[in-house]
């Protein structure tokens, strides 16, 4: 245990994004977050957490802006179970990877997913109850097995950091 955040310690209460897929394709862009970042901490006095792989510790520093860093907590090295501990005791989960909104899911958590067109449908969206929801922009080349055609990925970028924050103030 090093700071209290090990095995989901201290979590209890707090807003955990996951802001990476487990491709690059499949991130939300940066500008997104910081606008989600900055609202999240003038709505919401607890803690919120920047949660991701720990080779992805540097982009996670990216993703908070400088005013606000001492308001935004980074943690890069949970372990599986850590993780699931983690989105158990959480107020509200943010995340474009699958694998922490299924878990939220399954533990009937507040949580707002962003999903791309990828592979939609096969491995979500799916809802325990109207606490998630999976926000998209659906688009015609939903399906594309993640060979994007277009010169972004709009399926992702495409969903607007106001309908997010909409949807997360929702479930607060």
């Amino acid at each position: 245990k090093r700071d209290g955040y090990d095995n989901g310690q201290g979590y209890c209460g707090a807003i955990i994004l996951f802001p990476f897929g487990s491709t690059e394709i499949r991130d939300y862009p940066v500008q997104n977050w910081h606008y989600l970042l900055r609202v999240l901490v003038m709505r919401f006095d607890g803690d919120i957490v920047l949660s991701s792989v720990p080779s992805d510790c540097r982009k996670l520093r990216k993703l908070v802006p400088k005013e606000l860093e001492e308001r935004i907590k980074i943690k890069s090295d949970l372990s599986l179970s850590a993780m699931i501990n983690a989105v158990r005791e959480a107020r509200l989960i943010v995340s474009v990877e699958t694998g922490p909104a299924h878990i939220a899911t399954a533990y009937d958590k507040p949580a707002v997913m962003i999903l791309g067109g990828g592979h939609y449908g096969f491995f979500a969206p799916w809802r325990n109850s109207s606490r998630q929801v999976w926000l998209s922009n659906s688009l015609d080349c939903f399906g594309c097995n993640w060979h994007c055609c277009r010169d972004r990925v709009e399926c992702i970028s495409g969903v607007r950091p106001e309908r997010v924050i909409k949807e997360v103030i929702s479930r607060l």
